[in-house]
């Protein structure tokens, strides 16, 4: 079970920050309170 989640993370961290930085901000956006929905849009306009 680790190893299957931690392959997918090497995997979208093997991506680039292309990637990684639209996650990152929804993440982040979702941690502090914002809705699912408006915090996927806001990564991806980024």
């Amino acid at each position: 079970m680790f190893n299957a989640a931690a392959f997918v993370i090497n995997y979208v961290i093997d991506m680039g920050a292309s990637i990684m930085f639209p996650i990152v901000i929804a993440i982040i956006s979702i941690a502090i309170g914002i809705k699912v929905g408006k915090a996927v849009r806001s990564g991806l306009m980024m």
